[in-house]
C-alpha cells in the first residue's frame, strides 16, 4: 500500500517512538513507521485518502446511507448525542 492511501505516523530515532505512539493511538491506532523524513526527533503525520479523524477530535461521523436512514425510524437518529439540559451540572455556589 502506497503512503498517500495509508495514514501513518513517522518517526526518525528512539527518542521520538514514544510520542509517535501517543499520536498514532490518539489518531485511533493508526500504523507506526520509522522515516529519515521525520528530522531532528520529530514525528511527521500523513493522512491517508481514507482517513476520518476520530468523534472524539472533533471528527465528523460517517455519512448514514440512504439504505441505512431509511431503516430508522422518522425523526430517529441513532448517532445523535443526548441533549444537554444541564441536569448533570452541579450547582456550586
Amino acid at each position: 500500500e502506497s503512503i498517500e492511501s495509508e495514514t501513518a505516523v513517522e518517526y526518525d530515532s528512539s527518542s521520538a517512538l514514544a510520542a509517535a505512539n501517543a499520536v498514532a493511538t490518539l489518531l485511533g491506532g493508526v500504523t507506526v513507521q520509522r522515516s529519515s523524513t521525520a528530522e531532528g526527533g520529530r514525528v511527521r503525520v500523513v493522512l491517508g485518502s481514507g482517513f476520518v479523524m476520530p468523534a472524539a477530535l472533533g471528527g465528523t461521523p460517517p455519512v448514514i446511507s440512504d439504505a441505512a436512514a431509511k431503516s430508522e425510524a422518522p425523526g430517529s437518529n441513532a448517532n445523535a448525542p443526548a441533549p444537554l439540559d444541564g441536569s448533570s451540572i452541579p450547582c456550586v455556589k
